[in-house]
C-alpha cells in the first residue's frame, strides 16, 4: 500500500515546468522591438567627420566655449 503513494507527486511537477515556458517568451519580444531605433542615430554623427577630413579640429571647439566663461 506504500507504493501508491509517491506516483501521484509524478503528475504535479510536470504541470509546472509547462506553465513557466509559454510566459518567457512573450515578455523577450516586445523589448528586442525598441533596440532597433537605436542604432539609426550614430550613424548621423559618423557622417560630419567623413565630409571635412581636414579639419581635426572640430572636437576641440566644443572645449573652447568652456574655458571662455
Amino acid at each position: 500500500m506504500k507504493n501508491q503513494q509517491p506516483p501521484p507527486p509524478k503528475p504535479q511537477p510536470e504541470e509546472i515546468p509547462r506553465k513557466p515556458q509559454p510566459e518567457v517568451p512573450p515578455p523577450q519580444r516586445p523589448e528586442p522591438e525598441i533596440e532597433p531605433p537605436t542604432p539609426p542615430e550614430p550613424k548621423i554623427p559618423q557622417l560630419p567627420p567623413e565630409i571635412t577630413p581636414g579639419i581635426p579640429t572640430v572636437p576641440e571647439i566644443i572645449p573652447d566655449p568652456s574655458p571662455r566663461e
